[in-house]
């Protein structure tokens, strides 16, 4: 009896592609009652609700205590039985791989955070999902984020369109006035 060829698993590209239908994603977003706060990203899928910040390397303890506030104003927007699965999440962006808790913060990196996500029990259905990602979508607001290579273009064209409208609107005042001569224009 002859043993055929081991297959290959068919339904890991399927379970990813599940995976990330049934998970939802918010980034820069803020509270309405901390204006000043930005929250980079928030994870919401069967493992809970994620409130992600970014660690840059050699950065200090407040952005632990800054990660817990943000996290804190996300559980605020939802209802009491979800504020329990709210979890921050430090992400720092070295390569050392890392999964840490200082306090109640999560301190990981992206891809160990990936895999905490895909591989953690589920706390939520498939419809919580969806309810509390349309709740915070509707309760939290766009944070405005400028990014520093288009800012320096726009206020260069947007000092150029000033000046042609400038020298375009005194010119042409100029050119009616000679026009008109001296008499006062009705508006």
């Amino acid at each position: 009896m002859s043993m055929g060829a081991v297959r290959e698993p068919r339904h890991s590209a399927h379970n990813d592609e599940l995976a990330r239908r049934r998970r939802r994603e918010l980034t820069n977003v803020r509270h309405p009652s901390r204006p000043d706060l930005r929250v980079e990203q928030i994870l919401v899928g069967p493992s809970g609700i994620h409130v992600v910040s970014s660690l840059p390397e050699g950065a200090d303890r407040f952005l632990v205590s800054r990660s817990k506030v943000a996290a804190e104003l996300v559980a605020s927007a939802l209802p009491e039985r979800y504020r329990g699965r709210v979890r921050p999440v430090l992400c720092r962006v070295d390569d050392v791989e890392i999964a840490d808790l200082v306090g109640d913060v999560l301190v990981t990196t992206v891809s160990t955070l990936e895999h905490i996500v895909r591989s953690s029990p589920a706390v939520l259905s498939t419809s919580e999902v969806n309810e509390v990602a349309l709740r915070l979508g509707a309760c939290l607001e766009p944070f405005p984020v400028l990014h520093r290579s288009e800012e320096p273009r726009w206020n260069r064209r947007r000092g150029i369109f000033a000046g042609l409208v400038a020298a375009a609107s005194s010119t042409g005042i100029y050119v009616l006035m000679q026009e008109v001569g001296s008499t006062a224009l009705p508006w």
